[in-house]
């Protein structure tokens, strides 16, 4: 990373990671250092001189545009240089990544509910009225620019982004090769006239993609402009009366003829009562089913009497933890017992294999917790205690959900406080010694770890309803993605190859990416699934004896996966 670190401002801060980046910038995901707060520092590399179009160093308007802007639909900027910004960080990324992440119960990709969309698009419109009121031209608004975020009532919220492109309307941008991106501009922008109604186009560009999985127009820069300026707007069926109207106000090809103000065109957009997407009729076809028609092989449990909570691939196998014990079953079939606590606890592998923690679940400040090696040696098996002090300790005392051992020297103790409805993430040393926090706006209710390294998923509670989603959390630098899920699952299984999702009936199978592959049928109901090699999965019973078995899931259809 080559971000310029001498100023007073940024010396403030410690770099998380690469969040974003474009043809004239990088943005990076930071925490301050005293207060622990995160924040995008963006990064302009370089940007074009007028009439030459040459590309070199030259003082950006963007700071001088962005830093007075206040507005909760604007994304806030704290401090400014001319090659730096230092912005409000938002943990859900861009629209754009949101698409990519969600499907219906058709399993159709970028589909999200009209009540989302209206949600997005009042957000963009309300601060799209705010800059038009101060005389700012954005120039360059797509999914791309729009970034997410939730508020602490647990609700998604939309925030315009880079303003790169931005300009005053007393200082109009007539360049016609810096016109951002063609996908979403309009007509007079490719002759270097832009104007108030240039960035209601986009809007309507934006929204018909939303309403719709896809723009309005494809093909070539070249292409675009001639679509843009003269191809006929066409809307698939699925599309309501009321929203083709609408649409074809915000897209027609003369700037006179569209909304004239974003409070009008928000005033038209509210007015649509009813979802404007007609259902589908056809039944839920995206995916192939595959039935699950295989037999487990049983696995001997000698010295497990208690209901198994949880189950960790490993190097070296499979990790089994129960309330009070933790057992290790090799990728040969051995089953070891590596610890057995007195009292319950939670506890944690470490993704190497080589360590664990144990963290009593009582609440009591004299009880004791431990990290252990899970190899012994010839002085015997080592452990250490931990005497929960200070913040370990306020935080075992309240409503603990899981603990997760992350890498070589750090874990996770994770909570939740269903007043707020929040969930903490808090880092420790093994020692017991507090590193930081993380929160999330939303409440959840299993947190497990992935293959990836510092990556976490989760099911949460959705912002915009009852129903439950698939969260994916990265540590570094932190990101948050929602996935919406059609059915209300009853728990998620991390695995080397991607992730299982069970519900009452069905088991969605996605892939490392969280992209669905296909439907399992008949998987028997589990506790915890993990992978147990590239092939096979072990499996614990939801039983009241506790059982495990062992699957070859290598020879079902499960699409890309095998």
């Amino acid at each position: 990373m080559n971000i310029d670190l001498y100023s007073s401002s940024l010396s403030d801060y410690r770099l998380l990671g690469l969040v974003g980046q474009g043809e004239f910038a990088q943005v990076y995901c930071a925490v301050h250092r005293r207060t622990g707060r995160l924040a995008a520092i963006k990064q302009i590399r370089h940007t074009k001189e007028p009439h030459t179009e040459k590309l070199k160093w030259l003082p950006s308007q963007e700071a001088a545009i962005h830093q007075p802007l206040e507005h909760p639909r604007i994304l806030k900027c704290h401090a400014a240089s001319r090659r730096w910004l230092i912005l409000d960080y938002c943990e859900s990324g861009t629209l754009r990544s949101h698409l990519s992440t969600a499907f219906s119960a058709q399993f159709i990709p970028g589909h999200l509910s009209f009540s989302i969309i209206k949600r997005i698009v009042e957000d963009l419109l309300q601060g799209l009225d705010y800059l038009h009121q101060n005389g700012i031209v954005h120039s360059d608004l797509k999914p791309e620019n729009i970034l997410l975020t939730t508020d602490p009532a647990n609700r998604l919220v939309a925030k315009i982004s880079d303003f790169g492109c931005a300009h005053f309307l007393e200082q109009p941008n007539q360049s016609t090769t810096d016109i951002g991106s063609p996908f979403y501009t309009a007509p007079e922008r490719f002759d270097g006239y832009s104007s108030i109604a240039s960035d209601l186009y986009s809007v309507g560009v934006i929204i018909y993609e939303l309403l719709v999985g896809d723009r309005p127009f494809s093909g070539t820069p070249q292409q675009l402009r001639y679509a843009h300026q003269s191809q006929p707007l066409s809307f698939p069926p699925t599309l309501s009366v009321p929203i083709q109207q609408l649409l074809s106000t915000a897209l027609h090809k003369e700037f006179k003829h569209r909304f004239p103000s974003a409070l009008n065109m928000l005033s038209a957009f509210q007015e649509l009562k009813l979802s404007p997407v007609k259902a589908p009729a056809k039944k839920r076809t995206g995916l192939a089913t595959v039935n699950f028609y295989q037999k487990t092989k049983p696995v001997a449990m000698h010295g497990i009497a208690a209901p198994i909570d949880s189950l960790t691939a490993l190097p070296q196998g499979c990790g089994i933890v129960t309330a009070n014990s933790l057992h290790i079953l090799t990728q040969k079939g051995k089953l070891t017992l590596i610890a057995r606590f007195k009292e319950s606890c939670w506890i944690s592998v470490a993704p190497t294999g080589k360590w664990f923690v144990a963290l009593p679940r009582n609440n009591k400040r004299s009880a004791k917790g431990m990290v252990g090696r899970l190899y012994s040696s010839s002085r015997g098996q080592r452990s250490r205690g931990i005497t929960p002090t200070g913040r370990l300790l306020t935080t075992l005392l309240s409503q603990t959900i899981q603990v997760v051992a992350i890498d070589a020297r750090y874990f996770l103790k994770i909570s939740t406080a269903q007043e707020t409805s929040r969930t903490y993430i808090e880092c420790f040393t093994t020692r017991g010694q507090y590193v930081g926090e993380l929160r999330l706006n939303q409440t959840t209710t299993q947190i497990a770890p992935t293959a990836i390294p510092y990556q976490l998923v989760a099911l949460g509670i959705s912002s915009s309803s009852s129903l439950a989603v698939m969260l994916m959390i990265d540590l570094k630098p932190f990101q948050v993605r929602t996935i919406r899920l059609p059915f209300a699952p009853r728990r998620i299984h991390a695995l080397a190859w991607g992730y299982l999702v069970t519900s009452d009936r069905d088991t969605l199978v996605l892939d490392r990416n969280a992209q669905p592959v296909t439907l399992l049928e008949g998987l028997p109901k589990s506790q915890a699934i993990a992978s147990l090699n590239d092939r096979q999965l072990l499996l614990a019973d939801y039983a009241t004896q506790p059982a495990l078995s062992v699957v070859d899931v290598g020879t079902l259809n499960l699409g890309l996966i095998f």
